[in-house]
């Protein structure tokens, strides 16, 4: 049953515009994928960045830094294992 049947008991005569299904990508969706690809590289390129070489299993130093004492110089870390890339 229709919610216009159960609420007047009756079916409403004005038909309601359906919206069209896309199953492809619209214009839209593939010009903000342009975008993002090349803000991407753009933002790689001013940030100087380079693909890294770490592999499964390789030893890393990862950096705390507490933000709470931004005068200090003590930088306080630990080495960790790379598990999955």
């Amino acid at each position: 049953m229709t919610p216009a049947r159960l609420m007047l008991n009756r079916e409403i005569a004005t038909k309601l515009p359906m919206v069209p299904e896309n199953t492809g990508g619209t214009i839209l969706e593939k010009r903000y994928k342009l975008y993002q690809k090349q803000l991407r590289v753009y933002t790689d390129r001013k940030r100087r960045a380079e693909p890294h070489d770490l592999v499964t299993g390789a030893i890393v130093f990862v950096a705390n830094i507490n933000l709470a004492e931004q005068l200090s110089r003590v930088v306080c870390g630990a080495e960790r294992i790379i598990l999955e890339k």
